[in-house]
């Protein structure tokens, strides 16, 4: 059997012919080939008809992201000689959509790469398939709550159920000369958003209550105002930070309560 080296690791073929369906197939469902005749990680490929008239579409697609929902669009993509007739998505858990733009919810658990595989089919029934990996801390979202591990204080705190909006079970009043710590680990260089939730409390908590975020060798400075917007998570702040422990610190001024912060990648 004659064997035909179509892939390589971070290469782009251009085929046509008999052997088109069973590539498709293999294409269309795995990342990598596994028979004798196809090695390494497919990253594209363009499928035409045998005589090679019709020119394969290029597919190309952009993602944005907002908490765990990635909102990927295809709308860039282009054919040479034609128009794109139908765009098809296909996720690693095997979510699988149709459309020019499609919604995706990930896992915001996950330590693996989001892995995305667009095709794109022409007028002419040409195809080209894309594959992409996400980096895992695209996904990266962590709430550290004042009953979990990475939240200490140093000083008086007092828990209490007072007034609603919390999140959690509970949350504290930090005392005179006490600061509260939320400490954690940045996995990948990039911005951050920090958000931070506390109870309903009107025009009673601090306005202007001081916080430091500590990141390596980095250090951000700021203020909350908790008088306002309680009972959700308000950003604090973006930040580009670097990978390794990071803490943020609460101050006392005025009366100042700590509960909840969320730490997600802006991307």
């Amino acid at each position: 059997m004659k064997k035909h080296t179509l892939f390589k690791q971070n290469s782009v073929y251009k085929i046509s012919g008999t052997i088109l369906c069973s590539l498709f197939f293999i294409a269309s469902n795995s990342s990598q080939i596994l028979a004798d005749e196809f090695r390494g990680t497919l990253n594209s490929v363009s499928i035409t008809d045998a005589t090679g008239t019709n020119q394969a579409p290029t597919a190309k697609f952009e993602y944005s992201k907002s908490g765990n929902t990635y909102t990927f669009d295809a709308s860039k993509s282009s054919d040479p000689d034609g128009s794109i007739v139908k765009y098809k998505w296909a996720f690693d858990d095997g979510t699988m959509g149709v459309g020019t733009t499609i919604d995706y919810i990930a896992d915001p658990n996950s330590t693996t790469p989001l892995v995305v595989t667009l095709t794109a089919v022409d007028d002419g029934n040409a195809v080209n398939i894309i594959h992409q990996s996400i980096p895992v801390a695209d996904n990266f979202e962590l709430i550290i709550d004042n009953l979990d591990k990475g939240f200490y204080v140093n000083g008086t705190f007092t828990t209490t159920k007072y007034k609603p909006g919390y999140y959690g079970e509970n949350y504290g009043y930090i005392a005179s000369g006490t600061k509260a710590n939320w400490n954690f680990s940045i996995p990948k260089k990039q911005t951050y958003n920090i958000y931070m939730q506390w109870p309903i409390y009107p025009e009673k908590l601090g306005t202007a209550i001081p916080f430091i975020l500590r990141n390596g060798k980095k250090k951000f400075n700021g203020t909350i105002n908790q008088s306002i917007n309680g009972g959700r998570f308000n950003l604090i702040g973006s930040f580009q930070l670097n990978p390794g422990t990071t803490t943020l610190t609460l101050t006392k001024k005025g009366i100042t309560t700590a509960d909840a912060i969320k730490i997600t990648s802006s991307n």
